[in-house]
């Protein structure tokens, strides 16, 4: 589904289920073909809205940056307001996968630590839970 970012995410790249989860990250205003689910998780938040351009028009952005959860992270302030914390979050669990131990706790919650790692700032567990809450909502 073509989207156009409406703030800067980053997706999940396709890869082994032994090697490292990569990341691409996506700029605000710019349209990208996102898989549906990606696609409607995005639009449901309010980071991105459905975009109705002809496929000639769609730039894929490069990647700018490819994170792995394993790898170091420039360390940032967390967002000052909450809904900016909360979004923030959110859009960093969907890019975890349930397939990888280390990206979720046994309750099924995204592991702090791998959020993270996305992040470049440690998100507080309550923060995570309200969260992840929103999302399965």
């Amino acid at each position: 589904m073509k989207v156009k970012t409406l703030v800067a995410t980053r997706r999940r790249l396709p890869g082994g289920e032994d090697e490292p989860a990569k990341f691409e990250d996506i700029p605000a205003n710019v349209v990208v073909d996102l898989d549906d689910d990606h696609a409607t998780a995005l639009i449901a938040r309010g980071s991105a809205s459905a975009a109705a351009v002809p496929a000639e028009e769609v730039e894929a952005p490069k990647p700018k940056v490819e994170v792995t959860t394993e790898a170091p992270v420039k360390k940032v302030a967390a967002p000052k307001r909450k809904d900016d914390r909360l979004s923030k979050i959110q859009a960093a669990a969907l890019d975890l996968s349930q397939d990888n131990p280390g990206h979720f706790t046994e309750d099924g919650l995204p592991q702090v630590e791998a959020l993270e790692a996305l992040l470049g700032w440690a998100p507080k567990a309550a923060e995570r839970d309200e969260a992840w809450a929103a999302l399965q909502a």
